[in-house]
């Protein structure tokens, strides 16, 4: 499993993948962490949760997937 933030873009930009900081029309993936705190709606992944969510409703085929769920579909 990948240890960290910087391994797991590691590993997208060498299957050829872009890292963004927020969701945009291009976007396929949103990866996610587990959400521990009730609180995760006012920090800046709860934002991006909620920008792909919006995307998605819009029509384009963004996918949002927890990082356990990802780094199972690379092995």
């Amino acid at each position: 499993m990948f240890a960290s933030i910087t391994e797991c873009a590691e590993a997208v930009s060498e299957m050829g993948g872009v890292i963004d900081q927020t969701p945009t029309r291009e976007t396929n993936y949103l990866v996610i962490g587990e959400l521990c705190r009730p609180e995760w709606v006012h920090a800046t992944f709860g934002r991006s949760i909620e920008r792909a969510i919006e995307l998605r409703d819009q029509g384009y085929g963004i996918q949002i997937v927890s990082k356990e769920c990802w780094v199972n579909s690379l092995r």
